[in-house]
């Protein structure tokens, strides 16, 4: 029998690896590209089609992530990224135009 991803078990973005805030005020940025790219490659190194086997679930946590600049993940085949609870995707946007998750090709996955 053979798995279907490295590990069943989700890679929380709060992590000590990633250390994500989620309160708001903390740029959590750094934190959350981390966390992709440890759970699905990095843009120079992406998991893709040939290394889905190798992708993990990315868990967020309940929380406010402060995100200023555009979270990038490149050839995403097969990746999980799961929220908490029922409104989960609930989202406060600034007045301004703020910043999303990017595929390689350039097509906001998460607005």
């Amino acid at each position: 029998m053979s798995l279907l991803f490295a590990d069943y078990d989700a890679i929380s973005v709060k992590d000590s690896r990633f250390a994500a805030v989620g309160d708001g005020a903390t740029d959590d940025t750094a934190a959350l590209q981390a966390a992709l790219d440890h759970c699905f490659g990095s843009a120079g190194a992406p998991h893709g089609t040939a290394g889905v086997y190798q992708n993990k679930a990315l868990y967020v946590p309940p929380g406010h992530y402060k995100i200023t600049a555009p979270l990038t993940v490149k050839y995403l085949h097969g990746g999980r990224i799961i929220g908490a609870g029922l409104r989960s995707r609930t989202k406060q946007r600034p007045v301004r135009r703020s910043p999303s998750i990017r595929s390689s090709s350039a097509t906001p996955l998460y607005r």
